[in-house]
């Protein structure tokens, strides 16, 4: 239904909803776990996504391997990146985390290296180098925040980042197979909430009637847009570019950035040093991607 939109213009629409979701989010995680925040946005994508590919006609054939590929995105990035990156925004902050989510596209090459073939170019190496300094600005920032967020707590967003990498390298897969991004969001949305559902009782203490109403309603705000967000990007993913699509979709950490300053910005201290080191993580991903 979206294959009408330039598959650029489709990515950086989905950039938006991503920053709108990720600022829902951090206004509930004070109040709800990682675990239960995961749960909620999880069985709105699900809504979603079925209703979308019933509404779009669907596709006649289901070849097993896509649907592995699709239930592989579910494990690696609508389950483990979105949990883990939950965690990161309780530890590290929306802005800080956002920007280290940014190395994911250090990963990405990596995997599309010693997995898909592809070559290692100046421009590559130029804005690998790029992403890093920029980090190296962001977690050096010389102020009592800073001091006050352990170095280790920066493995979240690390872990989000590759989770996130290794997601993309599975949904190009299965789009091999089956090329259709309402469907893919259905596998792998649903495969994802039916393990966090299996973990709950391990990984988090809280039962619905403990939640809030005001927490659970901003939650199901965040699940709305990360739902829009993943029916434009996979459907940029599946009709464009790679190099193309991914970059442009980076961008949504500038706007993360914005909406973390403009409405957190007693928790969220974004300095020129932070917005530094984003421009530089944005302008090195644009390096690495870009023909």
């Amino acid at each position: 239904m979206l294959e009408f939109l330039n598959p650029n213009l489709s990515s950086l629409i989905a950039a938006f909803f991503v920053a709108a979701a990720r600022t829902f989010y951090t206004g509930a995680l004070s109040a709800m776990s990682p675990a239960a925040t995961t749960l909620i946005s999880l069985s709105v994508s699900i809504v979603i996504a079925w209703a979308y590919y019933h509404a779009s006609g669907g596709v006649e054939d289901w070849p097993i391997q896509g649907l592995l590929w699709f239930a592989a995105v579910g494990v690696v990035g609508s389950m483990g990146a979105r949990y883990v990156s939950f965690i990161s925004i309780k530890l590290v902050g929306l802005a800080r985390g956002s920007i280290i989510v940014q190395t994911s596209l250090i990963w990405s090459t990596a995997m599309a290296v010693f997995i898909i073939g592809e070559r290692i170019t100046l421009g590559v190496g130029l804005g690998g180098l790029s992403i890093m300094l920029g980090s190296i600005f962001m977690v050096s920032e010389n102020t009592p925040i800073r001091k006050a967020i352990p170095v280790h707590y920066y493995l979240a967003p690390l872990i989000t980042a590759f989770f996130l990498a290794l997601s993309h390298v599975f949904l190009r897969l299965g789009f091999f197979w089956i090329p259709s991004a309402p469907l893919s969001i259905g596998i792998s949305s649903s495969t994802a909430f039916f393990l966090i559902l299996l973990a709950m009782p391990f990984i988090s203490g809280e039962t619905p009637r403990s939640w809030q109403r005001r927490p659970v309603l901003i939650v199901l705000l965040g699940g709305i847009s990360n739902a829009i967000a993943a029916i434009f990007f996979q459907t940029a993913m599946k009709d464009g570019k790679m190099i193309e699509v991914l970059p442009i979709n980076r961008l949504s950490v500038l706007i993360i950035i914005f909406f973390s300053w403009l409405f957190f910005r007693k928790q969220e201290a974004v300095t020129p040093r932070v917005v530094l080191g984003g421009l530089m993580s944005v302008l090195g991903a644009w390096a690495i991607v870009s023909k």
